[in-house]
């Protein structure tokens, strides 16, 4: 993968332009945790990617939501703008941004349909390799017990989510 970063400065916030050979759209970081950019597929749709830490320390859930009517965050929207693997790619950006300045934190997500899990599953299976260099992954599955177990990721499973994190150099 190619990345070309450059900043810009948009008011007090830096506008982060990433291109990963032209798969991502540009990010706009509003703090340490908060993440803005324009999904341009069948429609405009501003999309968020939100950090938030977990119960336990050093975990970080992230949610991807889209902005709707008076700035309300919808993280349920299922748009289907026909833009998944280039919103996928801008994910991956903002987790690369976010763990440069916390290496130690674990990312956790999923997707909140089985659809958007089942799409998630495909594409790291796809792009393992691409994503091995810098992160470990590993595969969660969460049972009807709600008992969660977590594995080295394997192109051969599908899981219920992921946990991503930073391998140190």
């Amino acid at each position: 993968m190619n990345l070309i970063f450059s900043f810009i400065s948009k008011g007090n916030h830096p506008y982060i332009y990433v291109d990963m050979e032209n798969h991502t759209y540009s990010v706009l970081q509003i703090d340490t945790h908060i993440f803005e950019f324009l999904s341009a597929g069948k429609k405009p749709i501003i999309k968020r990617i939100l950090f938030t830490e977990m119960d336990t320390p050093g975990f970080y859930n992230l949610a991807l939501g889209s902005i709707i009517r008076n700035g309300i965050i919808d993280y349920r929207d299922e748009s289907n703008n026909g833009d998944i693997i280039r919103i996928f790619s801008t994910i991956v950006i903002c987790i690369k941004i976010f763990t440069e300045r916390f290496p130690e934190c674990i990312i956790f997500f999923k997707g909140n349909t089985e659809q958007k899990t089942r799409v998630y599953n495909e594409i790291l299976r796809k792009y393992y390799i691409d994503f091995l260099t810098e992160f470990a992954i590993f595969g969660v599955s969460i049972t009807d017990e709600n008992i969660t177990t977590a594995e080295e990721f394997s192109v051969s499973k599908t899981y219920s989510g992921f946990l991503v994190k930073r391998k140190t150099k």
